[in-house]
C-alpha cells in the first residue's frame, strides 16, 4: 500500500515517483534531503529483495502543523522511501532522515506527550521516533503479530486505530498503546484503508465513528467506543483503496477503477459519483471542505467542491498548476496496491491452507464466550457437588 497525498487544512504534501512537494498558501516547494543528519544503524542498511525497484520511489507521506502560543507555528512533513528510511521536514527544510530495519508504510505526527513521528511497517510494528531527539532509536508502541500495517489513524489524542493484512483494526489508547479497547472485527480480507470522525447528535451525544475498507470489496461502518458494526455496504465488486470523511460525507476510491464515490455517514448510503480521467491514487479533504484526487491526468491534483446544488462538482486552485508544471516530467504509479512478480497483490495471503472461517469473525468471538461460561457453569456445579 502506498499512501502518496495528504493535507492539513490548506496545506499538500504529494509524494510523485521519488520527488516530495509542499503546496502552501504562497508557493510550492520541492522537499529535498541533505545527507548531513542520517541517523544510521549496521543492520538499517539492508535491501529489499526486488532489485529492480527505485529505492528513492515514496512510499507514504504524512504532514501536521504544530501549534504553538509562543512561536510561530511549524510545518512537519515525513517522507519514507522504499530504501526503508524516513526524511523529516520543517517549513519546508531538510530536517533528518532515519534508516529503518524495515519498509515504512504509513505515518503520522502526534504531539502528545511530545513531538513525534508515528511510522507503521511491514511486519506490523507501530514505532514512535521523537522529532527533536535524531539519535534516539524509537520506542516500539504495538505490534500486530505476523502481519504487516496498511493503515493508521489517530482520533482525537488519545486513541490510536491501527489496520493490517489480517482482516482487523486494533484500537489501543494512547499514548499507553500496551492497554487494548478492542478490535473492529468483520472484514474478510486484508484491509487498505480507515478513517474517523466524531458525530455530535442533537442531545449534546458525541458518536466517534470509524469507516474501513478492504480487499473483501466492502465499506464497514464501526462505533469506536463499543468496537462494534454499525453497517456494510458493498463496492460493487471493486476493491476500495482508500476512505477519506468529512463532515457526513465519506469519499471512496477503488482499484482498477476512475470512479470516486460519496456516501453518507449515517448509514454508508451511495450519494454521487465522480469521474477521473484516470485511476485515483490518492484522496483527502482539505481546505473548507473542497476534495482533492490524486491521478495522472488530467492535471496530476483535482479538486471538487460542494456547488449550490448540494453535489460536487470540479474546481480550480491556483497552486495546483503551479504543482504541475514542477511535476510534468515526473512517472505516477499505476496503482497503490503493490504486486508481486506474478501480478497477485502482496496483501493477498495466498495458499494459507485455512478456510475462510477466519480466526478474527465476530462468531468466533461470541462462542468462546458461550464456551468460558458453559465452563464456568461446570465447574460451580462441581462445587456445589463436593460441598453437599
Amino acid at each position: 500500500m502506498k499512501s502518496l497525498l495528504k493535507c492539513e487544512g490548506s496545506l499538500i504534501v504529494v509524494g510523485i515517483g521519488s520527488r516530495a512537494f509542499l503546496v502552501g498558501d504562497d508557493n510550492t516547494k520541492e522537499l529535498t534531503e541533505n545527507d548531513d543528519n542520517i541517523t544510521t544503524s549496521p543492520t538499517d542498511t539492508a535491501k529489499g529483495k526486488n532489485d529492480e525497484q527505485d529505492p528513492k520511489e515514496i512510499q507514504c507521506v504524512a504532514i501536521a502543523v504544530e501549534k504553538a502560543s509562543d512561536k510561530k507555528n511549524r510545518i512537519w512533513c515525513a517522507v519514507s522511501r522504499y530504501e526503508k528510511s524516513i526524511s523529516i521536514f520543517c517549513d519546508g527544510k531538510f530536517h533528518s532522515k532515519r534508516m529503518t530495519v524495515k519498509r515504512i508504510g504509513s505515518l503520522l505526527f502526534t504531539w502528545e506527550p511530545v513531538g513525534m513521528v508515528v511510522a507503521g511497517d511491514m511486519v506490523g510494528d507501530a514505532t514512535a521516533f521523537p522529532l527533536d531527539n535524531t539519535q534516539h532509536k524509537g520506542r516500539l508502541l504495538l505490534g500486530h503479530t505476523a502481519s504487516m500495517l496498511t493503515d493508521m489513524k489517530l482520533h482525537g489524542s488519545n486513541i490510536l486505530l491501527t489496520a493490517d493484512r489480517d482482516e482487523k483494526v486494533r484500537v489501543s489508547s494512547f499514548p499507553q498503546t500496551c492497554i487494548v479497547k478492542g478490535y473492529l472485527l468483520g472484514h474478510t480480507a486484508f484491509t487498505t484503508s480507515i478513517d474517523t470522525v466524531i458525530i455530535n447528535s442533537d442531545n449534546d451525544n458525541r458518536s466517534n465513528l470509524c469507516v474501513s475498507c478492504g480487499g473483501d470489496k466492502t465499506l464497514r461502518l464501526w462505533n469506536i467506543d463499543t468496537c462494534s458494526l454499525v453497517t456494510t455496504t458493498a463496492t460493487d465488486d471493486l476493491i476500495p483503496t482508500q476512505v477519506a470523511i468529512c463532515g457526513d460525507t465519506v469519499a471512496v476510491i477503488f482499484d482498477q477503477s476512475s470512479t470516486i464515490k460519496l456516501y453518507s455517514i449515517s448509514n454508508l448510503e451511495y450519494q454521487q459519483s465522480l469521474e477521473s480521467a484516470t485511476q485515483p491514487l490518492g484522496l483527502q479533504w482539505f481546505g473548507d471542505s473542497k476534495l482533492l484526487v490524486l491521478a495522472k491526468e488530467p492535471c496530476l491534483l483535482q479538486m471538487y467542491e460542494e456547488k449550490s446544488d448540494e453535489k460536487y462538482h470540479s474546481a480550480e486552485d491556483d497552486r495546483i498548476s503551479g504543482l504541475v508544471e514542477l511535476t510534468k516530467d515526473v512517472e505516477l504509479p499505476s496503482t497503490i496496491l503493490e504486486t508481486d512478480n506474478n501480478g497477485h497483490l502482496k496483501l493477498e495471503k495466498l495458499k494459507e491452507g485455512r478456510l475462510h472461517d477466519e480466526w478474527n469473525r465476530v462468531d468466533r468471538v461470541e462462542k468462546v464466550k458461550a464456551n468460558r461460561t458453559k465452563a464456568s457453569r461446570k465447574r460451580r456445579s462441581r462445587k456445589r457437588q463436593r460441598a453437599s
